[in-house]
């Protein structure tokens, strides 16, 4: 694991062994991220005999290196979901995307996870005039079906975030931060009591339908299970061709800070809700334990994880905390993202008996315990319409070639469109 602004604080991983030998399963999760372990616990609480592979350690993926962020929507607003989707099945996912929230911190609570989970709300700061206007479409959307969000003008978003210059901002009440890592393990620790076999590095090597039933080959064992979950996402790393085919792997980077003065950090994001703004790239801001910041940094549409250079992270603080001083980093780490073309995240059959939860596109914790309570309710027989989800079909890339030279030029048309934004707004709004 690399060091994150997650491992800086949470609590060791649950003991787990390596996979050595065969094992009979009801249930065989590949993936000890929030989805798998999610889906374990839950169908191990419902009797079902269950065993979880995962080829590093508890949270080594995107579960151990999100911004930590529990948001109840999907990528898009929900005039853009339902247009994607139709009116009934995109009414359908994001009702389901606003339930994730409350079963995360459920979860948390049911099962005493040490994950330093807040639900102050979310702040969304609205970095132009249109920009802000939008936030008013989805305050209006939520206020019809019966949810009060606050609405803030420029005043009081300065008031929310501790600085900015922002034309307004939304402030969601629903949502929160977690320790994601800590999170994770925590969860595996409650799958564990509820009788689930959690094995670390056990790299599933070969996956094949046998007889009714899925074998599971790793380095010294095997798995033969009735029903099989691929709870991988972006680190399915060849085990599935629907996944490969259907998502592009983006790389996002995070700083974490050195501890900063008390009465420094105590006057940013004053009310502990984490900000991000409007922005195409990501903006992320948020107070974590220890007197420090956790910030969002750039993205990349290739190679491996290296660092990346803190120049834009730091300015960016600056200009939205003035008063904050000196901000030294303790780390950077990255963690890939699996974006679908159109953004909606998949519940998704991958053959008989095997169902695969892909494509969070940025939007993984709060949906990822969904879909892992979701795909326990299928494994033991929910059918389509019980799910809370719909199923979606994939949106196969025919090219991933063509797909990353795409995404790198509109990650430039990103980044231009944020400049020029800031070039003609970032005064901030008239007197």
């Amino acid at each position: 694991m690399p060091v994150t602004a997650h491992s800086l604080t949470a609590p060791s991983a649950p003991p787990t062994t390596s996979l050595d030998g065969n094992i009979r399963a009801d249930v065989a999760v590949i993936g000890a991220g929030i989805t798998g372990l999610s889906a374990a616990l839950h169908a191990a609480s419902a009797g079902a005999n269950v065993v979880v592979l995962e080829s590093r350690e508890i949270g080594w993926g995107a579960s151990g290196r999100s911004f930590g962020q529990v948001v109840p929507y999907l990528r898009h607003d929900a005039e853009r979901v339902m247009a994607l989707l139709g009116g009934a099945a995109g009414e359908k996912a994001i009702a389901a995307a606003a339930l994730g929230p409350e079963l995360l911190f459920s979860l948390v609570e049911r099962h005493g996870i040490t994950c330093d989970a807040t639900r102050q709300g979310l702040l969304f700061g609205a970095h132009t005039p249109s920009a802000f206007r939008r936030l008013e479409r989805r305050w209006r959307f939520w206020r019809e079906r019966g949810v009060e969000l606050a609405l803030l003008d420029a005043r009081g978003a300065a008031e929310a975030i501790g600085g900015g210059r922002y034309w307004g901002a939304l402030l969601e009440p629903r949502g929160g931060t977690i320790n994601s890592l800590a999170f994770a393990r925590g969860l595996a620790a409650a799958a564990m009591r509820a009788g689930a076999a959690v094995y670390t590095r056990s790299r599933v090597q070969s996956l094949r339908r046998e007889a009714l039933q899925w074998v599971l080959t790793s380095t010294k064992g095997t798995v033969i299970a009735d029903r099989l979950l691929l709870c991988t996402d972006a680190y399915s790393e060849g085990l599935s061709r629907e996944i490969a085919t259907s998502v592009v792997l983006v790389r996002g980077y995070q700083f974490v800070s050195r501890p900063l003065p008390q009465e420094t950090w105590v006057s940013v994001l004053p009310g502990g809700q984490a900000l991000t703004d409007t922005r195409k790239l990501m903006s992320g801001v948020r107070k974590v334990p220890g007197c420090r910041l956790q910030v969002s940094g750039g993205i990349s549409f290739s190679g491996f994880e290296r660092s990346q250079a803190s120049k834009s992270v730091t300015l960016r603080v600056r200009d939205t905390f003035p008063g904050i001083g000196v901000v030294e980093w303790e780390a950077c780490w990255s963690g890939l993202m699996a974006m679908t073309l159109d953004e909606i995240p998949r519940l998704q059959p991958i053959g008989a008996g095997a169902m695969a939860a892909y494509g969070y596109s940025g939007r993984g914790l709060a949906l990822a315990a969904l879909f892992g309570r979701e795909l326990a309710r299928w494994a033991a027989g929910a059918g389509e319409e019980k799910l809370a989800f719909p199923l979606v079909m994939p949106a196969p890339i025919r090219s991933q070639i063509a797909a990353r030279v795409a995404a790198r030029g509109l990650g430039v048309v990103y980044r231009a469109d944020d400049l020029l934004a800031q070039l003609r707004f970032g005064h901030g709004p008239a007197p």
